[in-house]
């Protein structure tokens, strides 16, 4: 009985690293040929009502949630994590850059904001701040529409 255990975790063992090696391989080989297979694409849309608007079925009324498989999401972040590598090795990022970025929000961009105007006005400057929140829509085909 013990000799068939141990059979089994061989072949267990055995399968779980073939299967390691062609997952890796299949990742490696998507990222130095630039490819991102149409399978991996596949989305599938969920709408969800948003809050306070439970009772609506106007279609603005409701969030596009995307789900992919995945798969596709681990080759999405394997490709985010290899431009922002080379964006933060390579000192790539712009300095004012606050959003989508580690440690990077509204409150550190305010503070930037903020001793910026105050650094001026000591130096006698005149300050003028216009702010834009500008809001972008995305297609489900293509890029977005503003």
């Amino acid at each position: 009985m013990e000799h068939a255990i141990n059979r089994y975790k061989n072949t267990c063992m055995h399968t779980l690293h073939t299967y390691i090696i062609h997952t890796y391989t299949l990742y490696d080989e998507c990222l130095k040929k630039g490819c991102f297979p149409k399978k991996c694409k596949k989305v599938k849309i969920i709408p969800i009502r948003k809050p306070g608007k439970e009772n609506s079925t106007e279609v603005s009324k409701f969030r596009r949630i995307g789900l992919i498989n995945a798969a596709g999401k681990v080759l999405e972040i394997l490709l985010i994590n290899r431009v922002m590598h080379n964006i933060y090795s390579n000192n790539l990022m712009n300095p004012n850059q606050y959003g989508f970025t580690p440690k990077g929000n509204a409150t550190n961009a305010t503070l930037a904001i903020k001793e910026y105007i105050e650094e001026g006005m000591r130096e006698g400057h005149i300050a003028i701040l216009v702010s834009l929140d500008v809001k972008v829509h995305s297609t489900l085909h293509g890029g977005p529409i503003y």
